[in-house]
């Protein structure tokens, strides 16, 4: 059995994970879920200068105190920023990076360097229209297939409403790698049921070439919800082939 860390992206929580949180817990692997500083649960905490390195700092802090060893490091979305970062800092202790619809960065560069143009003006439009440092969630999310293990519709918009604004300086803050060539073998889950410009079809192609494990799943971005039960087994399988 494995040790997951399900790390959230952006404007969400740990409760996006709750379905695959079970499913994962029920087949008997050990599963955490925490929050990033400023985001779910934890939003009375956020301040302008919440940044990457405060989630950084989030996650190494659960491997630590709950002393985790041979980790399954999963980061969706956003969290692509964070978990090589985690491994760096702690090597030995991570087995297999899992990019789960994630940004896959470079030493140097910052989430607003990957966002595809249209995204980081609308990001940067927001921003100077509210406080001047936060982003707030995206208003509108296509969903793609949704399976008859997962909440319907209806249900999966509700949570979506929770999301969060979320510090600039989460998306400003560039990564640093110390060790770049020495991170954990590495998987790219890719969502392809996408109705407007698949942002990550590239870095999917890209990764591919480059001899990177790719796996698909046949739904939209927010594949937890839509698809947990296929989620939670693919993560699975990833963790026992990595053994």
């Amino acid at each position: 059995m494995a040790t997951f860390v399900l790390v959230h992206g952006a404007g969400t929580g740990g409760w996006l994970w709750r379905r695959v949180r079970s499913l994962l817990a029920r087949a008997g692997h050990e599963v955490f879920t925490p929050t990033l500083t400023g985001l779910g649960e934890r939003a009375h905490l956020a301040r302008r200068d919440v940044g990457l390195g405060t989630h950084i700092d989030d996650i190494v802090g659960v491997l630590d105190y709950e002393e985790l060893h041979d980790v399954i490091l999963v980061g969706f979305s956003y969290a692509g920023m964070i978990i090589p970062a985690v491994a760096d800092r702690l090597p030995g202790r991570v087995r297999r990076l899992i990019y789960l619809e994630a940004v896959v960065p470079q030493s140097g560069t910052a989430m607003l360097d990957v966002m595809p143009p249209e995204v980081r003006e609308a990001w940067q439009r927001h921003v100077l229209a509210g406080d001047g440092w936060r982003v707030p969630p995206m208003t509108k999310t296509y969903l793609g297939r949704i399976d008859p293990d997962g909440a319907d519709e209806s249900e999966i918009r509700r949570l979506l409403a929770r999301r969060t604004p979320q510090p600039l300086a989460c998306f400003s803050e560039p990564l640093t790698l110390e060790h770049a060539d020495a991170l954990p073998p590495a998987t790219f889950i890719h969502c392809t049921d996408k109705q407007q410009h698949d942002s990550l079809a590239k870095q999917a192609a890209t990764l591919r070439a480059r001899g990177w494990l790719v796996r698909e799943l046949p739904t939209g971005h927010f594949c937890m919800l839509t698809m947990p039960g296929a989620t939670a087994s693919l993560l699975a399988e990833i963790a026992a082939a990595a053994q």
